[in-house]
């Protein structure tokens, strides 16, 4: 295709927006036009199954001006492709619209576009980094089979998990936005790194405390447990006072046989 002295490439014509219905052309035999669509059946099935319909879309025929932004070469516009830092790969740059746009309003668009789209791939990380760390909590539903747990904290384990797992997911989805952003953008990505890392450091620290207290506890109870068995004096002394010798486990009291 061309415009004015310039011939625009494939993958430039690709980028133009298709928004108007075309239905200047007479319907071929067996199919009719309604409002915009082409439609026909096949067979004679009920509940409207075998009808087809179909709706073209274009460009405005009747206003032909567009404005391009791409690489001219040599009379040819297309797509500026470059390489750019690492990992952010190969920038394209380069659209189609049809009618007069002013070069401002163009690279708006195209920027908010770009935002858009980065935005949604952030929240989607997230979620998927929340829900996979809030998996590593599915054994604990097992308590939902003890009946005192039910008593008293009901179906909240999933609550609980949902919970538990925000702050890990939000660090690593900071994490990843972080180390992407410390190439490009240091006085961002920076800070975003170390508050993942203080995040984790947390954790980790509460973790290791909780861990701490629970050894603790155990090794006092074990220093506890032999003093009892120890202290049971009471057999002896009453053997001795009774004048009596105390009996092994194997010997059989009773009277003398002659």
């Amino acid at each position: 295709a061309k415009a004015g002295a310039f011939h625009l490439e494939g993958d430039l014509l690709r980028t133009l927006p298709l928004d108007t219905v075309v239905d200047s052309f007479a319907a071929p035999a067996g199919w009719t036009r309604e409002g915009g669509e082409y439609r026909t059946s096949v067979g004679a099935a009920p509940n409207g199954i075998g009808n087809i319909r179909v709706r073209f879309r274009g460009n405005d025929a009747t206003a032909p001006v567009v404005t391009a932004l791409g690489e001219n070469r040599a009379g040819r516009v297309g797509l500026l492709s470059e390489e750019g830092d690492w990992p952010c790969g190969t920038h394209v740059v380069g659209a189609l619209r049809a009618g007069h746009v002013a070069r401002d309003e163009l690279f708006h668009t195209e920027e908010a576009g770009s935002i858009a789209v980065t935005w949604v791939l952030r929240f989607v990380g997230f979620v998927l980094f929340w829900f996979a760390i809030g998996r590593a909590f599915v054994p604990l539903r097992i308590a939902e089979h003890c009946r005192l747990w039910c008593r008293c904290c009901g179906s909240t384990i999933d609550a609980i998990a949902c919970s538990a797992s925000f702050c890990p997911g939000c660090a690593c989805t900071l994490g990843v936005v972080g180390v992407l952003w410390t190439t490009t953008h240091p006085a961002v990505g920076v800070p975003l790194v170390l508050f993942c890392a203080t995040i984790f450091l947390a954790l980790f620290t509460s973790e290791c405390q909780k861990r701490g207290r629970h050894h603790h506890h155990h090794s006092q109870s074990e220093d506890v447990e032999p003093q009892k068995v120890q202290s049971d004096p009471g057999g002896a002394d009453a053997a001795k006072e009774s004048g009596k010798q105390p009996s092994s486990c194997g010997d059989n009291e009773g009277p003398d046989v002659v």
